[in-house]
């Protein structure tokens, strides 16, 4: 009985930590990135790849030039 529930004191602890973590990182990326951020921003690499409106255009560089 006693397992079970240090294993849910565990589980729990943990789940509240993620969670702190989480908003964290939000803070963080809302800060870098000057707008609000939604759940799926933390999770896609595609949403970070996106230009705003009034960023300039980057052109990759060539390797070897």
């Amino acid at each position: 009985m006693e397992t079970i529930l240090g294993f849910f004191i565990i589980v729990a602890i943990t789940g509240i930590g993620m969670w702190f973590r989480k908003r964290y990182l939000k803070g963080v990326m809302e800060k870098g990135l000057g707008r609000k951020v939604e759940d799926d921003d933390l999770t896609s690499i595609s949403k970070w790849m996106e230009a705003t409106p009034g960023e300039p255009e980057h052109k990759p560089r060539k390797p070897f030039g």
